[in-house]
C-alpha cells in the first residue's frame, strides 16, 4: 500500500524576505495537504494518513503560537480556533490507531494470556472501527465544510494583507526567535526530575516539538550543518518522549479497564498482567526520556549548538 508523501515545501528566504506573505502561504500549503488526505482517510486506508493529517494541522497550530506578529492579529484567534475544531474529532481515532500499532508487542510480552488479550484487542478493534465511522461522518457535515471554509478565508486573508513592519532582517528574525524558545525549552527539561509527573514530561514533549516545527521552518536560512544537528537531537528527544506518553496513555486505559470492566476471570488475568507489563514498559520509557532529556540538555550546552543564531 502506497502510504501519504509528508508535505513538502519549496519556500526559499531572503534577507528582505516577506515574511508575513511567506508564512500565510506555508500555513494555506499545509492545510491544503491535509485537507488532500480526507478521502484516503474516509475510505480508511492506512492509520498513517490520519497520522499526517494531524501532524499538518497541529504544526500550523504550533507555528502560530511561535510567529503570531507574521499574521493579522484578528486572524490568528479564529485560524487557531479553526485549527482545534478539526483536529479534536480525531484524537481518539489516533490514540486508537497506536494501540493496535502495539498489539504484537503485547502479545509477546504476555505470551501466557494470549487468547485473552486477543479477545481485549478485538474490543478495541471494535472501538476503533465505530470511531473510524464517526471521524468519516465527520468529515462530511456541513459544520467541517463550513470550518475549512472559514479557516481556508483567513488564511487567504493573511496572505493578501498588506505586510506587517517586521524590524529585523529574516535571519536575524528567525534567530531571535530560535534562540528565546530554545532557552524556554531548556528551562521546562532543566526542571524534570525522576519525581516529575507524567504530565509535566508531556508538556516537555509539546514544547520540544514546537521548536522542532520551528528550527524546521526556518531551515532554508541555515546551511551550517550544527542546525541540521539541532534538528536531529529534537527529533531523538521527541522519540523518546513520544513512546513514554504512549506507555503513559496505554497504561491509563488498561488501569481504567481493569477497575472498571466486568470481564471473566480469564480476561481480568490479562489486564492485570498487561497493567504489569505496560508499568515496566513505562518505567523503561521514563529512564529513556530522562537520559534523553539529560543528553538534549548537554547537547544545548554546546557553543556550536547556538553558533548558526548568534
Amino acid at each position: 500500500m502506497t502510504l501519504p508523501p509528508k508535505y513538502t515545501t519549496n519556500q526559499t528566504f531572503s534577507a528582505d524576505s516577506d515574511l508575513p506573505y511567506l508564512f500565510g502561504r506555508y500555513l494555506l500549503g499545509q492545510f491544503e495537504y491535509a485537507r488532500s488526505l480526507e478521502n484516503d482517510i474516509q475510505e480508511d486506508r492506512d492509520p498513517e494518513y490520519l497520522h499526517q493529517y494531524r501532524v499538518s494541522l497541529r504544526r500550523c497550530r504550533s507555528l502560530i503560537k511561535l510567529l503570531k506578529e507574521l499574521l493579522p492579529p484578528f486572524e490568528v484567534s479564529l485560524i487557531s480556533t479553526h485549527l482545534v475544531t478539526l483536529m479534536k474529532p480525531t484524537s481518539r481515532l489516533r490514540d486508537l490507531d497506536v494501540f493496535l500499532l502495539s498489539k504484537r508487542n503485547y502479545l509477546s510480552g504476555t505470551a501466557k494470556h494470549k487468547r485473552a488479550i486477543e479477545t481485549l484487542f478485538e474490543g478495541i478493534a471494535k472501538e476503533r472501527k465505530q470511531e473510524q465511522a464517526r471521524v468519516k461522518a465527520w468529515l462530511n457535515t456541513p459544520d467541517y465544510t463550513a470550518t475549512c471554509a472559514l479557516l481556508r478565508n483567513s488564511l487567504m486573508r493573511s496572505v493578501a494583507s498588506d505586510s506587517l513592519p517586521i524590524q529585523y532582517s529574516t535571519k536575524l528574525f528567525a534567530s531571535n526567535k530560535i534562540l528565546t524558545y530554545q532557552k524556554k525549552v531548556l528551562s521546562k527539561c532543566t526542571k524534570i526530575s525522576k519525581k516529575s509527573p507524567d504530565a509535566a514530561v508531556h508538556k516537555v514533549r509539546i514544547e520540544c516539538k514546537k521548536l522542532r516545527y520551528l528550527l524546521e521552518y526556518f531551515a532554508p536560512l541555515y546551511i551550517d550543518n550544527y542546525h541540521k544537528k539541532n534538528v536531529a537531537r529534537l527529533k531523538s528527544l521527541q522519540d523518546k518522549l513520544g513512546d513514554f506518553n504512549d506507555s503513559s496513555t496505554q497504561l491509563a486505559h488498561f488501569i481504567d479497564l481493569r477497575d472498571k470492566s466486568e470481564q471473566s476471570k480469564s480476561v481480568r488475568k490479562a489486564i492485570n498482567s498487561l497493567v504489569c507489563l505496560t508499568q515496566k514498559q513505562h518505567e523503561l520509557a521514563r529512564e529513556a526520556a530522562l537520559e534523553e532529556i539529560r543528553t538534549f540538555r548537554k547537547h544545548v550546552a554546546n557553543s556550536n549548538t547556538t553558533a548558526p543564531y548568534l
